[in-house]
């Protein structure tokens, strides 16, 4: 099995690190950092950069890529997204989208990680 970066010196296997983390997490190691490159892009968007730029600098293909990820995350094409959001905070109820990874929240047990 090929090494996971953070399986070195843990004893367990790549399968087995893979598998304890979306124990204790929910998600899958790639779905988490699925997530992460999205808040990194709202957050960009947020501050007014041009999506064609953040998604290149985010490491999407390019910016129909930013926009699918978008619409898969959080239910809403990015323009809705950003229109609905506004200037509300973290943790809005717009961040709680049930039944979705969030785009802006990660609940790790009952704390909120940014």
């Amino acid at each position: 099995m090929p090494h996971w970066p953070g399986s070195a010196g843990s004893g367990w296997s790549a399968r087995t690190l893979r598998a304890r983390f979306r124990e204790q997490v929910g998600l899958s190691p790639k779905a988490v950092a699925r997530v992460f490159r999205l808040q990194h892009a709202l957050r960009r968007l947020a501050a007014g950069e041009a999506p064609a730029r953040v998604a290149a600098a985010c490491g999407y293909h390019d910016q129909a890529h930013l926009g699918r990820d978008v619409k898969a995350m959080t239910g809403l094409p990015p323009a809705r997204f950003a229109s609905r959001r506004g200037g509300l905070p973290a943790g809005s109820a717009l961040d709680r989208t049930p039944g979705r990874i969030t785009s802006v929240l990660l609940w790790i047990g009952r704390a909120c990680r940014f």
